[in-house]
């Protein structure tokens, strides 16, 4: 097993270098480039641009750059941003406890209520409540995460007012957790839910395709009771795919919490992203792609591991 997490971990290293390559030439090449958050000011001339050009050492050739910048970002030092001149790691952290709050929240919802719907679906196959949760399922992967948003906070926090519209807090208002869940319902169910129809769809496919196995039916020939069949041969097995689906949606996490966030003005990491490409601060969103990249392989990669652990075979690939 551990040669096995070494292979992987020695196989993500290059990815990584190819992806900050890859995402730092492509914004040094997008329209304006770095200098575009300076150019936008009146009041800078020309001879202001070429000096800032200079000290940000955007004037030598784009290898040089990337191999600077990937110096500091070994030292953890992911340079400064052009709009406000913070350190860009400083800036990051800061919105990270709020973004892994509500992805945490909604993944907790997506894997109860997806796994507990697909699992229903597949034992009661053609059922009433089959039927509803496949309906239910592709309306929910047929709706955009900001139109059911926007129709949560029409409804609920407009029309009902049970949930506030937006924030991470009551303005003015002393810490409560009370008051930050009641701020979080809204984000986290709305992202919760959209995830839950991917779960419940990959759950039911996983169970049915167990149940026609040899040995499920051999378990039944044995006179083993529907729920230990359930439980203890039916259920282990399908769960083993749906391992792979736990890191791989970490990606299709991260995106949904940056619609997610914009629509609730939730103060996270994506909503710095979408502020970072409004102002072209290309020093943070640089860094945001590092964190992205890092995030998606660090999911795949434990996917892979609790692939290994639970199916001793893959090990052997």
């Amino acid at each position: 097993m551990a040669v096995y997490v070494v292979r992987r971990l020695l196989q993500a290293i290059p990815l990584l270098v190819g992806l900050s390559f890859a995402g730092f030439v492509l914004l040094r090449l997008a329209p304006g480039g770095p200098m575009a958050v300076y150019a936008q000011n009146p009041s800078m001339s020309e001879a202001d641009m070429r000096r800032i050009e200079r000290i940000l050492g955007l004037d030598r050739p784009i290898h040089v750059q990337y191999l600077k910048w990937a110096a500091g970002m070994a030292r953890g030092e992911l340079g400064y941003s052009y709009r406000t001149g913070r350190p860009v790691g400083e800036i990051i952290r800061e919105r990270v406890p709020a973004t892994l709050e509500l992805m945490g929240v909604a993944y907790l919802i997506a894997i109860t209520l997806g796994l507990t719907t697909g699992i229903v679906s597949a034992v009661r196959r053609h059922s009433l409540f089959d039927y509803a949760a496949t309906t239910g399922a592709m309306v929910g992967l047929s709706v955009p995460t900001f139109w059911f948003g926007l129709l949560v906070i029409i409804v609920f926090a407009g029309g009902l007012r049970w949930i506030p519209s937006g924030g991470i807090a009551t303005l003015g208002a002393p810490f409560s957790l009370w008051d930050r869940f009641i701020h979080l319902i809204g984000p986290a169910s709305v992202l919760g839910l959209w995830m839950t129809a991917t779960w419940s769809r990959y759950a039911r496919s996983s169970v049915l395709e167990v149940v026609g196995q040899d040995y499920i039916r051999t378990a039944r020939a044995k006179g083993l009771r529907g729920r230990t069949v359930l439980l203890r041969h039916t259920l282990r097995n399908a769960l083993i795919p749906l391992i792979t689906l736990a890191g791989l949606e970490f990606r299709n996490l991260f995106g949904g919490a940056l619609v997610t966030e914009t629509v609730f003005s939730w103060p996270g990491v994506g909503r710095l992203y979408l502020d970072s490409l409004n102002y072209q601060d290309y020093a943070v969103i640089l860094g945001l792609l590092l964190v992205t990249s890092l995030t998606v392989v660090a999911g795949s990669l434990l996917a892979d591991i609790g692939y290994a652990a639970a199916d001793p075979r893959i090990r052997l690939g």
